[in-house]
């Protein structure tokens, strides 16, 4: 009997291992399948939880974060004429804010934010005064991120029509009742404090500018503070990402030279032309098209890019001079943002003129970038001249649809005689230039592959 009851108390408590393990194991794989990819910003916490959710849904809740991105294509985040992006710059202006959690991994403190109508947003906060340069001999990996950059990259990347960077604005934020009071994140409140002149502060938990030597604290009535809120891709869930490394990225190192720094120029652009995924398809040139926009905001920490893995090797870089080429469309595109009545300078400056934290960039900031636009329109001139037009220009103009993307017209100078719904031009003697350079004319500008197999959601 007693032998009896020994094999049945040691069956129950085999079962209740195997249980056990089973748990165990169920519950590692949810970790696994929500910290997967923290590059990608998909954290654990509530800011990237949440049901999948299909395109009627979508459709019938009229959410317009999430019809922004259902609107994703293989060559763009967002339609040109696509009325959700200014209700999400709206929202994210606006909105109350319903949590905040610390972003994951990183070298620099950034946060996930959630808003009432359940959109979230990756909010970076201001670091430094607007006319503060970069010490000379700084390294470029040891510079803060600066949150006004961040707002001056997106409408970058539309006056150049790649609309590659997700819509992002900046706004004002009580630390205490939006940040503090709203987080339940441990890492983050423990770090909040009230410096010596009353200003409330706080640090976060990241590898870099962490500590209370590099604090981030209210520069207006002891409580408010700006940053930049970028709207948030789909969750890694919905949407996969594929991170490529850049091949002309830096070498991180203080004392060592990366590979194209070492090697001769048109040599190494030649073996990366032969290397896949850039040895067909479009990616090469959409890789010249993120140089010069790095170029042009003076970026020169990209290490990686990424690409959604729905559409395969032919999707552009997300945008989260070695090269010796660039697109056509892009080439022209410069060389009227170079003439006087269209020069890049004034169109940034119209363009960022409402954002709430505006004034975005200083004078000498817009200044060098007209200067870097007769840059890159020297070298290519350099080397059209040297090589031909038809080894430097990359023809992107033959199919009329992307023939029809450039039109100076229907691109970002939406004149009032070119339809309804543009913008007249104001009054004499108003800051405004003389044409509209956010909106385009509704169904002036046709959408680039609007087949669903295109679609990314």
């Amino acid at each position: 009997m007693k032998l009896k009851a020994r094999l049945v108390t040691g069956v129950l408590f085999i079962t209740l291992v195997a249980c056990g393990l089973l748990v165990l194991n169920g519950n590692l794989r949810v970790a696994v399948e929500f910290t997967a990819d923290p590059a990608a910003g998909q954290g654990a916490g509530r800011a990237a939880q949440g049901a999948e959710t299909s395109r009627e849904e979508v459709l019938h809740e009229k959410k317009p974060w999430r019809l922004l991105q259902f609107g994703i294509t293989r060559y763009s985040l967002y339609a040109r004429n696509d009325p959700n992006v200014e209700e999400v710059l709206k929202a994210i202006r606006t909105q109350e804010v319903t949590y905040v959690e610390m972003k994951p991994g990183g070298t620099q403190l950034k946060l996930f934010m959630e808003f009432e109508d359940t959109s979230i947003g990756l909010f970076k906060p201001w670091r430094w005064p607007r006319d503060r340069e970069t010490p000379p001999d700084h390294f470029y990996f040891t510079d803060y991120e600066r949150h006004n950059a961040e707002i001056a990259a997106y409408h970058l990347d539309r006056i150049l029509d790649f609309r590659r960077c997700p819509p992002v604005s900046g706004r004002w934020f009580n630390v205490t009742s939006e940040i503090r009071q709203k987080s339940e994140d441990e890492k983050l409140l423990k770090t909040f404090f009230v410096s010596p002149i009353g200003n409330v502060c706080f640090f976060g938990d990241c590898s870099y500018y962490c500590n209370t030597e590099h604090m981030i604290c209210a520069i207006k009535d002891h409580h408010m503070l700006e940053g930049s809120v970028a709207a948030y891709l789909p969750r890694w869930q919905e949407a996969p990402r594929k991170t490529w490394k850049h091949p002309w990225k830096r070498s991180y190192s203080r004392v060592r030279k990366a590979d194209w720094e070492v090697t001769d120029g048109e040599t190494f652009c030649r073996q990366v032309r032969s290397t896949p995924p850039y040895d067909k398809g479009r990616r090469f040139g959409d890789l010249l098209d993120l140089t010069v926009y790095d170029f042009l905001m003076g970026n020169m920490d990209r290490h990686h890019y990424e690409t959604f893995k729905a559409f395969g090797n032919n999707s552009a870089p997300i945008h989260l001079d070695q090269g010796r080429a660039i697109r056509k469309s892009t080439w022209l595109r410069l060389q009227l943002l170079a003439k006087e009545d269209y020069r890049l300078s004034d169109v940034m400056r119209e363009s960022m003129r409402t954002d709430p934290i505006a004034p975005i960039l200083t004078e000498p900031h817009l200044l060098a970038l007209d200067r870097r636009v007769g840059i890159i329109l020297d070298t290519v001139a350099k080397c059209i001249q040297k090589k031909g037009a038809e080894n430097v220009l990359l023809e992107d103009l033959k199919d009329t649809t992307i023939a029809n993307r450039l039109s100076i017209r229907r691109s970002f100078l939406c004149l009032a005689e070119e339809g309804p719904g543009c913008v007249k031009d104001p009054a004499p003697g108003t800051p405004s230039l003389r044409f509209s350079l956010v909106a385009t004319c509704p169904g002036k500008s046709p959408r680039l592959s609007t087949d669903s197999d295109n679609k990314l959601l």
